[in-house]
C-alpha cells in the first residue's frame, strides 16, 4: 500500500509540473498575442490617419483644378 501511495504522489506531482508548465505557455502566447492585437490596432489606427490625409488632399487637388478649368 505504501508502494501505491509513493507512486500517486509521484504521479500527481508529475502531473502539477506539467500543469504548471502548460500554464506558463498559455500565458506567454496570450501575451505575444496583446502584443499583436495591440501592433495591429496602432497600424490601423496609422492606416486611417494616413487615409485621411489622402482623402484631404484629394479634395484640394479636385477644387484647385477645378478653379484653374474655371478661370
Amino acid at each position: 500500500m505504501l508502494f501505491r501511495s509513493s507512486a500517486n504522489v509521484q504521479s500527481v506531482a508529475t502531473a502539477a509540473e506539467e500543469l504548471s508548465a502548460s500554464v506558463k505557455e498559455i500565458s506567454s502566447q496570450v501575451q505575444r498575442t496583446n502584443l499583436l492585437a495591440q501592433q495591429s490596432a496602432e497600424r490601423a489606427a496609422s492606416a486611417d490617419r494616413l487615409a485621411e490625409k489622402v482623402k484631404t488632399a484629394s479634395g484640394r487637388a479636385a477644387i484647385g483644378s477645378q478653379n484653374s478649368s474655371t478661370a
